[in-house]
This record gives structure tokens, sequence and C-alpha cells, in this order.
């Protein structure tokens, strides 16, 4: 069996650390930013462009960074326990998702596992960008009735035969497996994710 831990603390720290450097940099920008009258009228588009997105970026980090505390102390952290050390290509994926609190979902669950492709291409002067597509979806939905979020969400999804394993040289670019658990509760819904290890074979 083998244990992987949603790293949902080490995310929060990270959008916090970002909003807060955001916000001293919009603050810097604020005082520095001494424009004249003549060349605020001359040059609004740009003064009041900067005037916008600074501050709107600084409330959408902090808010992001807000809605995922609230998320934290609501549901409290979750693991996913795998029946085997890897999901295997060509077999159900089996576990459970357990988490720290109960919940409360006024809905089905809805499992979904995903497989991702990320391709980086070249562009001009040596630039590059990456682009991630899902290559293969599957999804069920669990009954709300009948299940502990504390002892244990069952995940069971088939692996089909064809499919590409982690990092697998065959793909055009980098592939993932991603394992995403979600339901509705009053409030914040609950969401959360894993990244799954799958291959063909266990060695």
């Amino acid at each position: 069996m083998i244990v992987i831990t949603c790293d949902t603390k080490s995310t929060l720290w990270a959008k916090l650390a970002f909003a807060l450097l955001w916000c001293a940099l919009t603050t810097y920008l604020c005082f520095k930013l001494e424009v004249r009258a003549a060349d605020w009228n001359r040059d609004w588009p740009i003064y009041g462009s900067l005037l916008l997105i600074f501050p709107g970026g600084a409330i959408f980090l902090l808010l992001s960074a807000l809605r995922s505390a609230r998320r934290l102390s609501k549901f409290g952290e979750s693991k996913l326990e795998l029946k085997n050390d890897c999901a295997l290509i060509g077999s159900p994926l089996g576990g459970l998702i357990r988490l720290t609190h109960e919940i409360e979902p006024i809905g089905a669950y809805k499992i979904t596992l995903r497989c991702l492709e990320t391709v980086t291409k070249q562009r001009s002067k040596g630039k590059s960008s990456e682009h991630t597509e899902v290559i293969w979806s599957e999804s069920v939905e669990l009954s709300q009735g009948g299940y502990s979020a504390v002892l244990g969400i069952p995940i069971d999804i088939k692996i089909p035969a064809d499919a590409f394993e982690t990092s697998d040289k065959r793909a055009k670019g980098r592939i993932e497996w991603s394992l995403e658990l979600s339901a509705p509760t009053p409030g914040i819904d609950f969401q959360t994710s894993f990244s799954v290890p799958v291959y063909a074979t266990e060695d």
C-alpha cells in the first residue's frame, strides 16, 4: 500500500506568500507612480491600467489564499491510500481517500481520474510555452449517504489497457495522472486532488 498526501498546507502558504509579495509590489508602485495632471491626461490608458491591474491582482490573490484557508479549516487534510504501490495500466485503480474531518455533502461524491499530457512548444527568440491537455478521463459518482470521509471514500476506476504510463516516452509530452474527489457542501464545496503514479508493471 502507498499513501499519497494532498499538500494543502504548502499550497496555502505558497498562495499567501505570493499574495503578500504582490501586495508589497503594488504598494511600492503606488508610491512611486507620481504622475502630473498633464501626464495623466496624455497617458491615462497606461497609468489607469497599472492602477487597476496591480491592486486587482492583489485582491484576487488574497481572496484565493483566504478561500484555501477556509477550505483547509473546514475539511482538514486529505490523503489517498492506494491498494498497491502504484496504479497499473489495464487494472482498476483501487484505494481510499481519507479526510481528517467529516463532511456533510448535499449531493453525490464525484471521483475523476485524468491522464494529462503537457507539451512544450518552442517559440521565437528561445522562448517556450507549455500546453496541458486531458487525453483520457473517467468519472464515477457515489451517493453521499453511507460513507465516512474519516474512514475513507472508496476509489475504483479501471485504467484502460492502451493508456500511457507516467512519464511515458512514447508520448509527445510529459504524462501525468491526476485523481480528484469533489462534493457539494454548504458554503464552500469540497475538492481535493492527488498526483497518481501509473505504470505498466509494479517493477
